[in-house]
């Protein structure tokens, strides 16, 4: 597919370049605002003669405790203080004077003059964010379905005498949808939104800055080609950085990786390649483009205390002098591993762990892996761990290292010589990290290695968002502009991708974003599309562990999935019926047993334990609930059925029971098993009368005669034979 272009004129691409430069200045200064960290961010370590006393860290011998406890006080109202980030970075003046060509004092300022040119312009659509604990208003008379809600201030501005409403607590996420006349009955919109409220061009060109919305579709491209190729590429990185193993091709790459350590060190602008083609591709394919430097993905299927991902197995070849040669090779190829890493990190003033949160490992889970990470020097209470738990999953991360770690582990001295690239500094640094990032990885925690400049950007990235989330909301004419500069694969593809390895402030900044944009039209459709082609991908990461279902991007699709003309053409341009399948199939898949222990689906797996197959059953819910698509479960052309026979053949006997005699007594110990597998069940089974609902002579909702989807439609006799034959008895066989 070829890259999508944003044709610019000479002010526009004036404006792009102005953006960019501004974008990629770098940030040697304090952070703007504190950020969910155990750790201190100074920019700057004394050296051993200028240090009084060695700075308390939390994993200082006998004190690390007290610094712990004093940095868990400390994340208390981050979240108010971020969401002000905007008005205390710099971006947001320096970009509002590139869009209205007007001098400002300050953010704050820049800022107001945009809330300002939106009181003279309204919006249609309302698209209010819904914030955690928000009232939410239904009215079961004006909605288009049970998913189109009102905002407050909309509903108490509105008439609804007479209808059936009711109101609830709004979690994070969702936004308003009055003024959406394919959402709510027009009857029912406030005053303020809806098709009535339109300007004309000229109110709009008398509101707006002369040449303001003209530069905007300049500075808008900058500001996602920026988001892909740095925000994007690092969050990748970063992952990479941890969870990697040697790929089979390890040892005889170590030569080539050392000769390319350097150039891999200082490159700091690199074009992210357009993969919008390779979104249904499996990891095991996809390993060796996405991992850095020779490093493969790394497996979650066995154990973790093995350093190379594959456990220690005695081979009568490894004695003979032929093999000798092996061991010394992967040693020298972990050793180029650990010195590059520390090249990195000094590059990037620094190395920062981030801990990522996730919803399939319990709170003492989590207590135990930090206790090993932080070390025995230091008794952590589990109140104090506690608290850094319930931190970790409100943040969705937190930063858990940092530079005064490093000081405390390997001295002033050595950091200093580390910060000025020594060699063997930095292959202490870079084995010192690899260490301390294993103890949490054989957990199977999700971690981000990032340099100090990389979490700069990502707080530049957040505040960049913020900036771009009110221009779009300040009126109708910028927030079409805005939407029509974020192209499908060139910008969103690639976003989506990182879904889950981006820094839970950026996601949530980003989504914020996108909820805004949902009332443009042609972006629902773009986006729509874009979530279809990683669906796989992305569902792939998900099943495997990764994320949290209420920061992803699945909480968009109830925007899109829910709406006729959305669906029917993702579902004959894109196959999203049958990505749907196969994505549930696949995620089923991951808790299958080994064929040795019969194959079947394992009750105890964390998929089944937590419902990691939910945003599958879910959109599956949306997409047949649009009047047509039940029919296409019968049809022969699509993968849709076969792949949702494999599911229920893997699905049998999840947790068998056998009978005890009376002569062996009672059951001592009941599994647990039969709670994932009782949930399962309860899942699969809510979708039958959707797939059913469909008569024999009800035509395909794709018209096309060219699509397999518009022909090959099975009666229900003919489907019954299908199955029976070719499901059931296979399945038997």
């Amino acid at each position: 597919m070829s890259r999508e272009d944003i044709p610019l004129d000479f002010e526009q691409q004036a404006a792009y370049d102005a953006a960019y430069k501004a974008l990629q200045q770098p940030d040697r200064g304090p952070f703007c605002a504190p950020i969910p960290t155990l750790v201190s961010m100074e920019a700057s370590v004394a050296g051993d003669n200028e240090m009084n006393e060695f700075p308390v860290t939390i994993i200082t011998p006998t004190k690390g405790h007290h610094a712990l406890s004093r940095a868990v006080e400390g994340l208390d109202g981050l979240e108010k203080e971020e969401a002000s980030l905007k008005e205390r970075s710099s971006l947001a003046q320096q970009l509002t004077q590139i869009i209205t060509n007007q001098p400002y004092t300050n953010s704050e300022h820049a800022i107001a003059s945009l809330h300002q040119a939106g009181q003279v312009v309204p919006r249609r659509v309302c698209q209010h964010p819904f914030r955690k604990n928000d009232i939410v208003w239904v009215c079961r008379t004006c909605q288009a379905d049970e998913t189109c809600v009102l905002c407050h201030n909309c509903f108490s501005q509105s008439d609804h005498e007479g209808h059936d409403v009711a109101f609830y607590h709004a979690q994070a996420g969702g936004c308003c949808d009055c003024g959406d006349p394919d959402a709510w009955d027009p009857a029912g919109f406030c005053p303020h939104h809806g098709p009535n409220v339109q300007c004309t061009p000229v109110e709009v060109n008398a509101a707006l800055p002369t040449g303001m919305v003209h530069r905007v579709r300049g500075v808008v491209p900058a500001a996602i080609d920026w988001m892909v190729q740095v925000i994007a590429r690092n969050a990748e990185a970063g992952h990479d950085r941890v969870h990697a193993r040697p790929n089979k091709s390890a040892a005889s790459s170590a030569t080539k990786m050392q000769e390319d350590s350097e150039s891999a060190v200082d490159r700091m602008d690199v074009d992210v390649e357009d993969d919008s083609e390779n979104t249904d591709d499996s990891d095991e394919e996809r390993s060796e483009s996405m991992a850095p430097l020779g490093l493969a993905q790394q497996s979650y299927a066995g154990t973790h205390s093995n350093p190379l991902g594959r456990p220690h197995v005695f081979s009568p070849e490894a004695a003979s002098s032929s093999a000798a040669k092996k061991p010394d090779a992967i040693a020298r190829f972990h050793e180029q591993r650990a010195a590059m890493l520390g090249a990195t990190g000094s590059a990037g003033h620094g190395w920062y762990l981030v801990l990522h949160a996730d919803d399939i490992h319990s709170s003492t889970q989590i207590a135990d892996a930090i206790r090993e990470f932080l070390g025995t020097s230091n008794y952590y209470t589990d109140s104090l761990l506690q608290k850094v738990i319930r931190a970790l999953r409100l943040y969705g991360q937190l930063v858990i290292w940092g530079n005064l770690e490093t000081v405390s582990q390997i001295g002033a001295t050595q950091f200093h010589l580390w910060m000025d690239r020594d060699g063997v500094a930095c292959g202490r640094v870079g084995a010192m990290m690899v260490e301390r990032f294993n103890r949490l990885t054989k957990h199977r925690l999700f971690c981000g290695l990032v340099t100090r400049d990389e979490l700069m950007m990502e707080q530049r990235a957040v505040a960049l968002l913020q900036w771009l989330s009110e221009v779009a909301r300040s009126c109708d004419p910028l927030c079409q502009a805005v939407a029509e500069c974020i192209l499908p694969n060139r910008h969103l593809v690639p976003l989506l991708r990182a879904d889950f390895k981006m820094s839970a402030r950026v996601t949530k900044a980003w989504y914020s974003l996108l909820l805004t944009l949902l009332a443009v039209p042609t972006f629902k459709s773009h986006l729509a599309a874009a979530y279809c082609d990683t669906y796989r991908y992305v569902t792939s990461k998900y099943a495997r562990g990764m994320g949290v279902l209420e920061r992803s991007g699945y909480t968009l699709s109830v925007q899109f999935l829910n709406r006729v003309t959305y669906v029917v053409d993702l579902v004959k341009g894109r196959d999203l019926l049958g990505k749907l399948g196969k994505s549930l199939l696949e995620t089923m898949l991951v808790a299958c047993r080994s064929k040795h222990l019969n194959g079947r689906l394992d009750p105890n797996h964390f998929v089944l334990t937590h419902r990691r197959y939910s945003p599958c059953i879910s959109d599956l819910k949306c997409v047949l609930n649009v009047k047509g698509m039940p029919r296409l479960f019968a049809c022969k052309g699509g993968s849709f059925l076969w792949d949702w026979i494999d599911t229920l053949s893997i699905s049998q006997q999840m947790d068998p029971q056998h009978w005890r005699t009376w002569k062996q007594g009672h059951v001592e110990d009941e599994s647990r098993g039969w709670v994932g597998a009782f949930n399962a069940s309860i899942s699969l089974g809510s979708l039958f009368e959707r797939l059913l609902g469909w008569d024999d002579n009800e035509q395909s909702p794709i018209s096309d005669p060219a699509s397999p989807l518009s022909k090959e439609l099975m009666s229900c006799s003919e489907l019954s034979y299908h199955i029976l034959l070719d499901g059931v008895f296979a399945w038997q066989k």
